[in-house]
Order: structure tokens, then C-alpha cells, then sequence
């Protein structure tokens, strides 16, 4: 609330000044999943800048990657890969500074993952690998990959990747729990795939408790674990508490969302479906 009172009295006045703010204060509305909201602020900041007599190439090139953020965490794929290539034509500009090309790279591996490009996916995580960044950024780009090579249905070379950095995840990510959430579930999936419906349960109980106390009751990724536990629960015949989970999940999804059409809202309605809700 003080950061928007912040941006709402200096933003047109000085949005560079601001900066800091306005990027700490979308990465919270992300983080809360008011995904609108950060994408209404960027928008505004973007606008100021392109209307200046000579932009900042840096600033417009910060704010477009922050824009490609916030639309893929909307599930807006076609913006996000609207505003990346936008970045792309101007990559030449920051070879010398590994810390936004981790960035750049880091949303194309995400990005190729989801169009099912994983060897595209892969080149950009061994140009991560080349990069001087710190540990937290390169196990974020283990993390993006391997939840990439299970999208791919390459549930083995994910869990090779995952086994062999988990306690480095564990020990960096201990105060950073949402990430470490995230490795939770995806080791759950990669159990699941296994018919190891015993683990999957156990880690996906983790990220569950992990989302709950960290992120709250209406996260994006709360939803994602809903819809994975309710799986679970389908193998040891809870029904009704696989029902509860999918009905929170959908909770979620109408408190988030614009409307239904996106994967994860829409993953929720075949839920409902199949389970006679």
C-alpha cells in the first residue's frame, strides 16, 4: 500500500527516480498474483519512457523484460513472447552484463519449454551455464529447465538434474521457500510419472504447506498444487478430497483471472468435469 501511494504521486512526475519502487511493487503484485495490477503500473512506466525525445535503451529494455515477466505469470504467452522478442532485436546492447542476460535467457528457456522447443530450451541453459551469475540465479534456470524437460515428457534426465542439485536447492532456497516449492512439486510429478504415488503425495504435501504459509490463500501456485494433490488423491481413492481441492482450485482461478481461457483455469473445468462436479 505505501509503495502504490508512492508510485501514484511520483510516477508521472519522475517514474525514474521511483524505479526501485516501481519494480519491488510488481514483483509483490507477482508474487500475490495480481497479475493486472503489475502489468497496468509497467505499462504506465513504459509509455513515460518510450515518450521521452531520447529514451534510455537500458530503462526500455528493463521495463519490456519486466512486462514478459508479469504476461507469463498471467499465463499471457502470446504478450510474453510479444515483448521478449522486442528485448531479442536489442540483446547486442547488454553482452556485457551477465545479470540481464541470465534474465533474457532465463524467460526463453521458460518460454521455449512451453512451445515444446526444449532443445531450443536446453541452449539457453547452457548459455546460462556459461554466464559469471550468482548460485541462486543458476539453480532458478536448474529449476525453469528441469520443469521444461518434464513439460517434454523427459521425466528421467528431470530427475537426474533434480537429484543432483537438491541440497544445494534445499540449502539456498531455505529462505526462499516459494522456489523450493516449486522443486517440491515438480519432484512430485516426476514420482507420479513413476507410479511412486507414495512420494508424489509426500513432496507435493510440502509445497502445499510451504505455498500455504508463504504465499497465502489465492496464488497461482497455490491452484497448481490444489490440482496436484486432487491427482494424488485419486490414487488412493479419496474422491471427496480430491472434489475439495479441485473446488479451492477454482476458487483461486476466479479470484486471479480475467476468464477461462488459459491452461491453468481450463486444467481446473476438465477436473471438474471428469470428477462429476
Amino acid at each position: 500500500q505505501i509503495a502504490k501511494k508512492i508510485i501514484d504521486y511520483f510516477i508521472d512526475v519522475d517514474y525514474k527516480k521511483i524505479w526501485n519502487v516501481i519494480s519491488q511493487y510488481c514483483q509483490i503484485c507477482l508474487e500475490l498474483s495480481d497479475y493486472r495490477e503489475a502489468i497496468t503500473v509497467l505499462k504506465h512506466a513504459y509509455e513515460l519512457c518510450d515518450a521521452e525525445e531520447n529514451p534510455d535503451e537500458e530503462d526500455l529494455l528493463t521495463i519490456k523484460l519486466s512486462l514478459a515477466y508479469s504476461y507469463f505469470h498471467a499465463c499471457d504467452e502470446k504478450n510474453a513472447l510479444y515483448y521478449l522478442a522486442l528485448i531479442d532485436k536489442r540483446i547486442e546492447k547488454i553482452q556485457d552484463n551477465d545479470d540481464k542476460l541470465f534474465e533474457i535467457y532465463n524467460l526463453h528457456i521458460i518460454l521455449e519449454s512451453r512451445l515444446g522447443k526444449i532443445e531450443n530450451a536446453k541452449q539457453y541453459f547452457n548459455k546460462i551455464c556459461e554466464l559469471k551469475i550468482t548460485e541462486r540465479d543458476f539453480l532458478t534456470a536448474v529449476l525453469n529447465y528441469t520443469s521444461g524437460l518434464i513439460q517434454d515428457k523427459k521425466t528421467d534426465d528431470a530427475m537426474f538434474y533434480m537429484m543432483k542439485f537438491k541440497e544445494r536447492f534445499e540449502k539456498e532456497y531455505s529462505n526462499h521457500e516459494a522456489y523450493l516449492a516449486t522443486f517440491y512439486s515438480n519432484l512430485a510429478i516426476v514420482y507420479a510419472d513413476k507410479d511412486d504415488f507414495q512420494q508424489a503425495l509426500a513432496y507435493d504435501q510440502k509445497a502445499y504447506d510451504i505455498r500455504k504459509q508463504v504465499l497465502g490463500t489465492y496464488s497461482k501456485d497455490m491452484a497448481i498444487t490444489y490440482i496436484s494433490l486432487a491427482e494424488d488423491c485419486l490414487q488412493f481413492n479419496r474422491n471427496d478430497e480430491a472434489k475439495e481441492c479441485i473446488i479451492k482450485a477454482e476458487e483461486i482461478c476466479k479470484a486471479i483471472f480475467e476468464n477461462e481461457d488459459n491452461e491453468l483455469y481450463q486444467k481446473v473445468l476438465h477436473a471438474k468435469y471428469v470428477l462429476g462436479i
